[in-house]
C-alpha cells in the first residue's frame, strides 16, 4: 500500500482529545485493534500536551501503509516537551514516557512559530488497508 495521509485542526480544547482520537479511529478502520490502541492512546498524549502545554489550534497529521504509522501534533508553542521523572504520587506528567516505551522512535521539530511532536508505530506483518471494508 502507497503511504496515505490525513490531516486535520482542532481547537486548542479538552475537547479536541476524543475528537482527535475518533478522529484517528475512523481513518484507521482497518487496523487490528491492538496496534490501534497503542497509536489511539499514544495520540491522546500528544493532543493533550499540545492542548495543555502549547497554544493556538492544535495540527493533527496522520501518515500511515501497512508498515507504519505516524502521527504528528503541532501546536503554536516553541517550548519544547521533556520527559520528567516519574513522580509516583502525581495524577500526570506520564505522557512522554509512554511514548517513548510504547513508539518505535518519537521526536520533536520546529514548525512555523512553534513546534511538531511526533511518533512512530511499527506495524506487524500482513495489516490490512485501512480502507478495507469502506
Amino acid at each position: 500500500m502507497e503511504l496515505q495521509r490525513a490531516t486535520w485542526v482542532l481547537a486548542a480544547a479538552k475537547t479536541s482529545v476524543p475528537e482527535a482520537r475518533a478522529l484517528v479511529e475512523r481513518t484507521l478502520d482497518g487496523l487490528p485493534s491492538a496496534p490501534l490502541e497503542v497509536v489511539l492512546l499514544l495520540t491522546s498524549e500528544l493532543v493533550t500536551n499540545a492542548v495543555r502545554h502549547g497554544s493556538g489550534p492544535v495540527g493533527l497529521r496522520l501518515a500511515w501503509d501497512d508498515r507504519q504509522v505516524r502521527v504528528e501534533v503541532e501546536d503554536a508553542s516553541p517550548e519544547r516537551p521533556v520527559v520528567r521523572a516519574i513522580d509516583r504520587s502525581a495524577p500526570d506528567g506520564r505522557g512522554l514516557m509512554l511514548i517513548d516505551a510504547l513508539s518505535e522512535a518519537w521526536g520533536v521539530e520546529a514548525s512555523g512559530p512553534g513546534k511538531t511532536v511526533w511518533f512512530a508505530l511499527r506495524l506487524p506483518g500482513d495489516v490490512p488497508s485501512a480502507d478495507a471494508g469502506r
